[in-house]
């Protein structure tokens, strides 16, 4: 799922999770990735691996026969945002614990926006791991 924004220059979301199954924003399996898209979202209610619990984006580069995969662990990460401008060369894709103005009044009061709060003294942890890899030797 993808956050709706009210607009893009405020980034503020609507409350709405958009599906990205069919959509320019579905990724999975998709040649060619974001092409010219602009993309600065936030993507939510991500895919779990059942056995380890853990959340994979993955981007490549066949032209230099490389991969880099990030693995969320941490159960607690609800969030990924994606910032590709169309008229730049890189990509960023960041983890995060909570869905864009989390305790904002568009979402639901049944609205898990990740956000994770602590008391004085307490602490949380927030782990992922990165790995690069060749294209050609990628286990999948």
């Amino acid at each position: 799922m993808r956050e709706e924004v009210r607009d893009r220059e405020s980034g503020l979301p609507t409350g709405a999770l958009l599906p990205v199954n069919g959509t320019p924003y579905d990724f999975t399996m998709r040649a060619g990735g974001a092409g010219k898209m602009n993309l600065d979202d936030n993507f939510v209610a991500l895919h779990r691996d059942l056995i380890t619990n853990t959340t994979v984006a993955e981007l490549s580069d066949p032209a230099n026969d490389y991969g880099v995969r990030l693995t969320a662990l941490s159960p607690t990460i609800k969030a990924m945002r994606v910032v590709a401008p169309a008229d730049a060369d890189y990509v960023s894709i960041g983890p995060q614990f909570n869905y864009d103005d989390p305790f904002g009044r568009e979402w639901s009061n049944d609205t898990d926006t990740g956000m994770v709060v602590l008391q004085p003294g307490q602490s949380t942890q927030w782990e992922v791991r990165l790995e690069l890899y060749s294209l050609a030797g990628n286990p999948k």
